[in-house]
This record gives C-alpha cells, sequence and structure tokens, in this order.
C-alpha cells in the first residue's frame, strides 16, 4: 500500500497487540495486567498492560505523573519513536505495507538492578557468615528471653555497628525483597541492653518494599498477616496457625506490604497488626 492509513491498521492490529508488541522490542514479561517495572520509563511498580478493547491498553504512574495510552503510544514511550514512525512499524509488522512480515525483534533486556549501596554489601557480607541452626539462634539472650526456641528465619553472628558497638554477639534477621525473595539488609538484635533495659538494634541496607515471611508463603489462599518486629511475628505465628506472618521493619511500612500483599500474592485476606508490641 503507498499510504497508510491509521484507522485500517488499528483495525488490523486489534486484539494482536500482545505479540505485536513483542515481535517490536518490548519483552513479553512486562506485558501484564498486574503492577510491574515499566517498559519506557523502567518505573519499578506502576505499569500495568491490560490491553483494554484489544487495542493494547496500558498505564505507566511515572512517580505520580499518570499516563496511558493504546498499542501506537506504547511504542512511542518505549522506543521514541513519532506517531507516523509507531504507525509504519505496525504495518510492517502485520505485512500491510510488505509482502512478509519482518521476523520478530529481539526484546530489549530488562534494565539492569540497581548497585548496592556500601551499607547494602555490608549486610549481604553479614548475612553470608551466620550460623542458622535453630540451636545457635535460640542460645541467644535476646532469643531466649523472647521465649524463641526455634530460628524463626534468622541466624546469628558478631556484628560491628554504631548502636551496638563492636563485635557484639547479634540475631541476624534478614530483610527481603517481596517480589523476588533476595536478601536486601539485615536487622540485628543484639545481646546488649540499653539504660532502659531495651535490647540494642540496628539496621543495615534497604526497608522499603521488603519484609520477613514466617510460614508457608507459597500458600496464597491461606491469611495473611503483617506486623512489625520479629519476635512479635515469631508469637504472632506461633498464636495463630496456619497463616503466613510478614515482619515488616517499621511501623510507617506496615501498610506498604499489606497493600503489596494484596495486589501480587494473596488470595486470602491481609491483616495489619496495627498494636503489635515490635520489642
Amino acid at each position: 500500500m503507498s499510504r497508510l492509513d491509521f484507522t485500517d491498521v488499528a483495525a488490523a492490529a486489534r486484539g494482536r497487540w500482545r505479540e505485536i508488541l513483542s515481535g517490536l522490542g518490548i519483552a513479553d514479561e512486562r506485558l501484564r495486567p498486574q503492577h510491574g517495572p515499566c517498559p519506557g520509563c523502567n518505573g519499578k511498580d506502576r505499569f500495568r498492560f491490560d490491553d483494554r478493547d484489544g487495542r493494547g491498553r496500558w498505564v505507566c504512574g511515572q512517580g505520580g505523573d499518570t499516563i496511558a495510552g493504546d498499542g501506537f503510544q506504547l511504542l512511542e514511550h518505549v522506543h521514541g519513536w513519532s506517531r507516523a514512525q509507531s504507525l509504519r512499524e505496525v504495518a510492517g509488522w502485520l505485512g500491510m505495507d510488505r509482502t512478509q512480515a519482518p521476523p520478530p525483534r529481539r526484546p530489549k533486556p530488562p534494565p539492569r538492578p540497581p548497585e548496592p549501596s556500601p551499607t547494602q554489601r555490608y549486610a549481604l557480607s553479614i548475612w553470608a557468615r551466620v550460623e542458622r541452626s535453630s540451636e545457635a539462634v535460640a542460645s541467644h539472650r535476646y532469643a531466649d528471653t523472647k521465649g524463641i526456641g526455634w530460628h524463626a528465619g534468622a541466624g546469628r553472628a558478631r556484628v560491628s555497628g554504631k548502636v551496638i558497638g563492636p563485635e557484639a554477639d547479634c540475631i541476624i534477621v534478614p530483610i527481603r525483597d517481596l517480589e523476588t525473595f533476595n536478601v536486601v539488609g539485615v536487622e540485628v538484635l543484639s545481646d546488649r541492653r540499653d539504660a532502659k533495659g531495651k535490647f540494642l538494634r540496628q539496621s543495615f541496607g534497604r526497608k522499603t518494599s521488603a519484609a520477613l515471611p514466617l510460614g508457608n508463603r507459597i500458600n496464597t489462599c491461606i491469611p495473611h498477616h503483617v506486623c512489625e518486629g520479629w519476635s512479635t511475628g515469631v508469637r504472632l505465628w506461633r498464636a495463630l496457625g496456619d497463616v503466613v506472618v510478614y515482619v515488616a521493619f517499621g511501623k510507617g511500612l506496615m501498610e506498604p506490604v499489606g497493600e503489596w500483599l494484596e495486589q501480587h500474592r494473596c488470595q486470602g485476606p491481609v491483616y495489619i497488626a496495627e498494636e503489635a508490641d515490635a520489642h
């Protein structure tokens, strides 16, 4: 065809946008209706592809400045194309201006994860050398005081820090990324106490959008509870039975963890333990 008509190309593309977008360099795993990374601006958790009415519809939060559009506009958002170029590329893929459709293009590789900060690297080095047995954790002064008789996802090692001091004997609680389950930080609970008798504690590494699950996190149908503090999470899980408890590392992070669970993990209810004692 000598001149492309937008209406004709849009009609031919309707209902085929997932294969078209994948063929034109947008990774298929980004094209899902749940919130996830944006293939255009690389925002972490504000993009969704719902393909409403078969038109390739999508939404990107862009850190608060929401944009949306159809499949043509997604190609423009990702590749920086003009409307005329996105029209030509889609028509070409459909074979509307060539005798054959071009071969699918190799998808863009996903962006590299950010390099860990020095604090995160230190946190990962701590976790790499912990003793993870139930005997080691349960025999620590903090665990014994709290009545915790097993490892409960934690470990034990000697750690130095501004709050806990040099070479403190600590329980090491991993802070795990909610999506990948990778350790992104640690909270350390010392056997030493402050002047008020509270155990010294210190965090190393990222805490936002991260938690420690206790229980069968693979079962998405059972109730999920969110609380603050490792010992509180252990007591809550032991008291409630067949549930999953997510330990958040700060009161302000319980709600974000609960919202993430509702969007990405749970088919059952999510409860926030607002009155839980984190110590």
